[in-house]
């Protein structure tokens, strides 16, 4: 996955590379405010609803399935057991 900006149709937020601090910094640059972010296993921000036509027009985010989501968070968080998504599959 190339670096940026990823969301979903759930309004979950992530980027890559994927840290902690660079999660801050991306919500900072689309000016999401730091309550919206969800801190655990899979750290992400949660795209506010009156903003997420905002975030999504944005030329910085990219459009992708949760499944996707996941795929980047998981393979940040445990590399090893990462399920490539389609588009990065041979």
């Amino acid at each position: 996955m190339k670096p940026g900006y990823y969301c979903d149709d759930q309004r979950h937020l992530v980027c890559v590379p994927y840290s902690r601090p660079a999660l801050h910094v991306m919500a900072w640059q689309l000016g999401i405010k730091r309550g919206w972010f969800h801190a655990g296993s899979y750290d992400h921000y949660d795209i506010p609803k009156l903003q997420v036509d905002r975030i999504r027009a944005d030329a910085r985010v990219t459009v992708v399935s949760s499944r996707e989501i996941l795929s980047i968070v998981k393979a940040a968080v445990n590399p090893t057991n990462a399920t490539p998504s389609r588009k990065d599959s041979p």
